[in-house]
């Protein structure tokens, strides 16, 4: 069987909308890993990071602008990309969890999100 010309823009479009997604979720495990991963001896660049972008209190934890910040421009981009390329997005999703291969990038995200499903029920 071979692959029309109508079925390439259409997955493109679902390329493009999960590898949006993962993009969004690397960059927001790399935000939440700058803020609270903690080390034995961190670098001075990195202690004055986490400082500039999340402010930090005696505990260590962020300021509460920095929470905001943690929470909400994550989810903010979350919206959009759900608002905007939905179908596309749960088309690709569901395109990827058919291959073998793909679980290889849908177990992760399956193996931290199942707080968010719970809750959905």
């Amino acid at each position: 069987m071979t692959r029309t010309a109508a079925a390439r823009p259409a997955e493109a479009g679902t390329d493009f909308a999960v590898g949006a997604f993962l993009a969004w979720f690397a960059v927001t495990a790399g935000w939440w890993a700058l803020a609270f991963v903690r080390l034995p001896a961190a670098p001075e660049w990195l202690s004055r990071t986490r400082e500039i972008c999340f402010g930090t209190t005696p505990d260590g934890l962020p300021e509460p602008w920095g929470w905001m910040l943690l929470v909400l421009a994550p989810l903010s981009m979350l919206t959009f990309l759900l608002l905007f390329w939905h179908a596309e997005l749960a088309a690709g999703l569901a395109r990827l969890a058919r291959r073998p291969a793909g679980w290889l990038l849908l177990g992760p995200l399956a193996a931290v999100t199942p707080p968010a499903r719970r809750a959905r029920r």
